[in-house]
């Protein structure tokens, strides 16, 4: 038991909660409690977290929610505003077929990249889950991958009143689908990756089912209407190459991705849509070292489409949600809501476009002859950001050919805002249970907050000179797992 009690707690945060639930053969339950103090909040709050699954050789199915009182969001019934302001999240819900080379699974899932790095170019680092659906082979050398997420689906928030002709509408359903192809020769791995963005519609069958690249895809249903198979859309979608190469104590990858607005190059107006990623860890004797680096070019994950009366104002969003604060709860307009964080919105490279990311980390077993042993893991990471608009597809521009030939980083910045964040945690583990105890402190200079920039559009991700904000957590956690006997 105490090495599925391992594999539980392995990717957990610096809190010690994290909430990904693995699947052990037979029926397993899966609890957790955390106490934390924050700084940003100027009070305490907690968070508990429950979850079950069962396992088979061809069936896997799981389910995990957790009650939280951090802010973030509202309640999410009336009665949790009397127990101290709960809201309720789903973690994961899901079933899954496999079988000896393939697998398909379905339900509420936890979104993950193709490499393994905290700045994916397609998908944000922090799993953020959805519905959804998953599709994976590998045979030999050979995988494939074709994912649909749900990003909008009948939702009960409108655009707000900075939305222009869209503003008291209903948000328009929208989905996403992420896809890669690889080949491994030995310890190398190469492949191409892809995604693409559509409104109209939660889920297209043809992205999730084809093998098509989607840039095609999307040429094929978006041609004139002389042809009897087009469809009323214009997608978006971005492309890119990725490689991995890992040894028993070495890994690197690295990964490329560009908006399909390049194609074809050097014809087209805003061109170096880019984002990218690159890293790697080290397992030596000391512990195991990692560095990793991400970033992506101004307008990079822009909204790119637009029609009549909706130049800037077009819900394209390359995120969960088509706007960049927390909805007001009973109204349509999010202008006095709080900041909804870039990292917990983006589908893509957590920080969007036009920003920097490094982070460096450090893993080991220490103090041996205390309960055990301790995981021991630190971190500090470095961000620079500026200025940024998921909802406002040319951000002070009112088309792209106002925009530079070529796009570059921070262009338009007077001032960026400047991330420095540090954690470090402790887990042990007694039997079934999972002791943590982490902290976390660190300075936002200049933070974004979101403002209106130009009149009648929505508002942007704008860097705040000498707008400061002190980051300082102490979390406490407690995980019991255990298996349910037969």
């Amino acid at each position: 038991m105490l090495a599925f009690a391992a594999f539980l707690f392995a990717d957990d945060g610096f809190d010690g909660f994290g909430s990904s639930l693995p699947v052990p053969e037979g029926l397993a339950v899966d609890m957790g409690a955390k106490a934390d103090y924050s700084a940003q909040l100027g009070r305490p709050y907690a968070a508990a977290l429950a979850g079950y699954s069962y396992g088979s050789d061809i069936f896997d199915m799981a389910a995990s929610l957790e009650y939280l009182n951090d802010g973030k969001y509202t309640p999410s019934e009336s009665w949790m505003s009397r127990v101290g302001g709960l809201y309720m999240v789903m973690n994961e819900g899901y079933t899954r077929l496999k079988f000896d080379n393939l697998a398909f699974t379905a339900g509420y899932l936890k979104a993950h990249g193709t490499v393994d790095t905290p700045y994916d170019s397609y998908i944000n680092g922090n799993h953020i889950g959805s519905l959804g659906a998953d599709i994976s082979y590998k045979n030999g050398g050979f995988s494939y991958e074709s994912r649909w997420i749900s990003v909008n689906l009948n939702s009960r928030w409108a655009y707000g009143a900075d939305y222009g002709s869209l503003s008291g509408k209903q948000w328009e359903d929208r989905g996403a689908n992420y896809r890669s192809f690889s080949y491994a020769w030995g310890n190398l791995r190469l492949g191409y990756e892809e995604s693409a963005l559509y409104i109209g519609r939660p889920f297209d069958p043809l992205y999730f089912f084809s093998p098509m690249p989607a840039i095609l895809t999307n040429t094929l249903i978006n041609q004139t209407t002389s042809n009897p198979w087009v469809q009323n859309s214009n997608d978006n979608s971005m492309m890119g190459l990725f490689s991995e190469y890992k040894t028993e104590d070495l890994y690197l990858e690295a990964q490329f991705c560009v908006d399909d607005i390049n194609i074809p190059y050097f014809l087209k107006y805003n061109e170096d849509k880019f984002a990218w990623s690159l890293g790697g860890s080290w397992d030596s004797s000391y512990g195991k070292f990692s560095f990793y680096h991400g970033g992506a070019t101004q307008f990079t994950y822009e909204s790119t489409y637009a029609g009549v009366g909706t130049v800037n104002a077009y819900p394209y969003q390359y995120t969960y949600f088509p706007l960049s604060t927390a909805p007001t709860p009973g109204s349509a307009d999010t202008s006095n809501s709080d900041l909804l964080d870039i990292t917990d919105n983006s589908i893509g490279f957590m920080y969007g476009e036009n920003s920097l990311a490094f982070k460096f980390g450090y893993q080991n077993r220490i103090l041996p002859d205390f309960l055990g042993g301790l995981d021991f893991a630190a971190h500090f990471e470095y961000v620079l950001n500026g200025i940024k608009s998921p909802d406002n597809p040319w951000q002070a521009y009112e088309n792209d050919t106002q925009i530079p030939y070529r796009i570059g980083l921070f262009r338009e910045d007077g001032v960026l805002e400047q991330r420095m964040i540090a954690d470090a945690s402790a887990n042990a583990k007694l039997g079934d249970l999972r002791i943590g105890l982490g902290i976390m402190i660190g300075e936002i200079l200049n933070r974004l907050a979101v403002v209106p920039v130009v009149a009648g559009e929505p508002s942007m991700y704008v860097p705040q000179a000498g707008k400061n904000q002190f980051v300082f957590e102490l979390a406490l956690s407690l995980k019991y797992a255990f298996a349910v006997p037969e």
